[in-house]
Order: structure tokens, then C-alpha cells, then sequence
């Protein structure tokens, strides 16, 4: 799939409260340039975390389009916008969801293996790359548990990128992290970013992490203010 930006059209979510029902996104329309970080914030509540699902395909009964591209994902049955997930999407959760029975080189290859696919020269040599940039180059065969709290959120870093998806959602990814290690946190991110070119888009109540979005939107009561 060819890079491009995304794009939100109209965006609406409603869910039912008893007998009522609430609008959590209300009409949102924008457009996510491709191959930057894009940071979206707002209070508890106010619909940042179900944009970020909206745009990553996750919501069903979703009024609007997004597109990638001229790709409109919602257009897509429910198997076909699996598969596209599968090979262009990777997500950065805040509890990391490695696989504590698997070592780091199979948690980092995790998106081949679902997918049947042979682990190229290539990745091998990417994956290399990415451990130095972190400097985890000696834990490619370490078991997760046995792995830091900062280790693991790298590897959890380098996994989103070698997947092979050019777009990266990252839900509160420095959460559980003091400030010192969710600054780390960042400029491994932005290390990465520049050598995979990918698109990020990352929720974040931090006021220090939208510092270092190029692209900030901030939603309250649903719609982009």
C-alpha cells in the first residue's frame, strides 16, 4: 500500500445509556498527515481514545468515512479490514500486551508469524538496527519477564515498527511511566520514526508528550476544538 495521509469524514459514535443515547464522537472531520506524529488529547471522557479506535477501523455502527488514501476502510467487511489491519496497522498499548512466554526476537516478529509469512534477510537485519537504536542489543534472546519496566516499553516500541505497518496508534503509551522514563520513552519513538518513516498517532494526557506532536488536535464533548 502506497503512504497517505488519513483522513476523517463526519465521524459520529453514538451508544445508548438506558433510554436515552450520547453522540462520543460528534462530526469530527480531519486530516492526519502521513509520516509525522500526530498527538490527540482532551479531558477523560471526552471521545480521544474512540477517535484513535475510529480511525484505526475498530468501531462498528460508525457514521462517517475514513479513508487511507483513496481507501475508505469502513466500506470493507469485517474479514477484508482485518486483513488490512493486519498489514498496515500496529498499535503501542499502554500495558505493552507482549507475550511473557515468548523471548524478544518472537514478540518482535509476532505480526510475520500471524500472517504465515517468512522472516526475510531484511527484517533480521531491521530488528538488528532497532535494538541498537534502543540500546537493547544483548536482550534479543531474553524471555520478556525477565525484561525492565523501560526494556519492555522499547521492545514494545520496535515491535509497532518492524510489523511492517505504516501507520502506528499508540493508546497512553507513557501511562504507567514516570517523567524521566516517558521522555526516554519519546525520543526512542522519534529515533524510530525517522528511520521507518511510519505515521504515528498517539493519545496522550501528558502536556510534556504534545510537545512533540507536529500535528495536535484536541477533542472535547466529542468534536475537534
Amino acid at each position: 500500500m502506497s503512504k497517505s495521509n488519513i483522513r476523517a469524514n463526519n465521524l459520529v459514535y453514538t451508544i445508548k445509556e438506558g433510554q436515552s443515547a450520547r453522540n462520543i464522537l460528534n462530526g469530527i472531520s480531519c486530516e492526519i498527515q502521513h509520516g509525522i506524529l500526530t498527538t490527540i488529547s482532551g479531558p477523560s471522557g471526552s471521545g480521544k481514545t474512540t477517535f484513535m479506535y475510529a480511525l484505526a477501523g475498530l468501531i462498528e455502527s460508525l457514521q462517517g468515512e475514513v479513508l487511507y488514501g483513496d481507501k475508505s476502510i469502513y466500506d470493507l467487511r469485517n474479514t477484508q479490514r482485518d486483513n488490512f489491519r493486519l498489514n498496515n496497522i500496529n498499535f503501542i498499548y499502554q500495558h505493552l500486551n507482549l507475550f511473557g512466554f515468548m523471548n524478544v526476537e518472537d514478540n518482535l516478529k509476532l505480526n510475520y508469524m500471524l500472517r504465515n509469512e517468512k522472516v526475510s534477510k531484511e527484517l533480521e537485519a531491521c530488528i538488528d538496527k532497532y535494538l541498537e537504536i534502543m540500546n537493547l542489543g544483548n536482550i534479543r534472546k531474553k524471555e520478556i519477564q525477565s525484561l525492565s519496566g523501560g526494556e519492555k516499553q522499547r521492545v514494545a516500541i520496535i515491535r509497532a515498527f518492524v510489523s511492517g505497518a505504516d501507520y502506528i496508534f499508540a493508546d497512553e503509551p507513557t501511562g504507567n511511566l514516570d517523567k524521566k522514563n516517558s521522555l526516554l520513552f519519546m525520543e526512542c519513538l522519534k529515533d524510530i520514526m525517522k528511520e521507518s518513516q511510519s505515521t504515528v498517532v498517539l493519545v496522550t494526557h501528558d502536556k510534556k508528550i504534545l510537545d512533540y506532536g507536529e500535528q495536535q488536535l484536541i477533542i472535547e464533548d466529542g468534536k475537534l476544538v
